[in-house]
């Protein structure tokens, strides 16, 4: 692959590893588009797309997420011998694990790592098949297969997960222009499509980890394109770059990792209704209800962009934290983390309307709120706990 994962340490105890691994920061598609000019015109496909999956009876099409604001990718092989490495999305708002096959003969996967199954000494059919189309109007589509599937790129000591059922794309679109291959998602089985298990589930399940957890570290706004851009540590808490005090709340809905937020305050304003929430790797803004999100972008100093249905702000403006409510705890985010510069003197708050229908998650908690603090996620006990990020 051409950004490799780098393994930080393995910590091999009787059958079980700590496995911490770099990630690497790409500037999102989203940001692309706006300095390119090109942001409005997908904006409008986007929306089309939209108003037609939600006035639509399809079955079998997950709504799961939206890639415009992925920034942080991580690489993983697939087969034996383990040379077959993909560049992948590690998304804690999705389960799948998908790749390129090598049948795909859409445009899409022309610039993409592609599995060839008769690479692989392990590899077998599973007979099943898969298709997902994300919030964005990016879809994808084939077969299942089942393979060693490891955490880490190759010829570096690795997280092994054998007999690992993922999906081999045979159609995609919408990830043209992506530097990724493929989705890892890090959800429950429950939001997979086709029930299949997902890698860090099966490696709970088959006690593959130290203990059953992962902790997600971001580094500080400002990270240029493909330095490392934070760590995920597997089967352990991150005592390095995460503060010792952690407070948990229960997961609502083991799916998603998904929780209450009580409430959201900035300013003057100060909303104590009550949301489902959920925290998201993929996710580089932070999206809500867009009365909600109006009134919070409006108290932090930001004017609507129509076209670009963006809200701008002074790069140097100082009003104040954006503050979440969850359990018993405020956590303020700073205005480093959620003032995103996307030109030189041009930024805008890292928040986006988001048109949930009312079902599932209001909320969906992306990076600026995982910057300022660590994400602790409890598989076993269903449970998400959050620390100050150390930078």
């Amino acid at each position: 692959m051409k950004v490799a994962i780098i393994l930080l340490a393995v910590l091999v105890g009787a059958a079980a590893v700590v496995t911490q691994i770099k990630l690497t920061h790409k500037e999102s598609r989203r940001m692309k588009l706006l300095k390119a000019g090109l942001w409005e015109k997908h904006l409008r496909r986007k929306q089309l797309f939209r108003a037609r999956y939600f006035h639509s009876k399809l079955v079998g099409i997950q709504n799961a997420n939206d890639y415009d604001d992925m920034e942080y990718t991580g690489n993983i092989t697939i087969g034996t011998p383990a040379t077959q490495e993909f560049i992948v999305v590690l998304d804690t708002g999705s389960s799948n694990l998908w790749i390129p096959d090598s049948s795909c003969t859409n445009s899409d996967c022309k610039k993409k790592n592609v599995f060839r199954q008769a690479a692989s000494s392990t590899y077998k059919k599973n007979g099943g098949s898969w298709s997902v189309s994300y919030g964005d109007g990016s879809q994808a589509s084939g077969i299942l297969g089942q393979d060693v599937m490891t955490f880490g790129g190759a010829h570096e000591p690795q997280l092994q997960i054998k007999d690992q059922i993922f999906g081999q794309a045979k159609k995609m679109s919408g990830f043209g222009n992506d530097v990724v291959d493929g989705i890892l998602g890090l959800g429950f089985t429950d939001l997979a499509d086709a029930g299949v298990t997902p890698p860090l589930i099966n490696a709970v399940e088959n006690k593959l980890l130290d203990k059953p957890m992962f902790t997600v570290w971001l580094a500080a706004r400002g990270t240029r394109q493909d330095e490392v851009g934070g760590v995920f540590t597997y089967g352990d808490y991150d005592h390095v770059n995460c503060g010792q005090e952690i407070e948990s709340v229960p997961l609502t809905v083991a799916a998603y990792w998904q929780f209450k937020l009580a409430g959201i305050s900035a300013g003057s304003y100060s909303n104590n209704k009550g949301w489902e929430a959920i925290s998201d790797t993929g996710t580089s803004f932070i999206g809500g209800p867009s009365t909600v999100v109006e009134k919070i972008a409006t108290a932090l100093g930001g004017e609507y962009d129509y076209y670009n249905d963006l809200y701008f702000i002074d790069c140097n403006a100082k009003n104040g934290p954006l503050n979440l409510k969850i359990g018993s705890n405020t956590y303020a985010i700073s205005e480093d983390n959620y003032i995103v510069e996307v030109d030189t003197n041009l930024c805008v708050i890292a928040m986006f309307k988001e048109e949930y229908g009312g079902w599932g998650p209001a909320w969906t908690i992306g990076d600026p709120f995982i910057r300022e603090f660590c994400q602790i996620h409890y598989i076993e006990e269903e449970k998400i706990g959050f620390a100050k990020a150390i930078h």
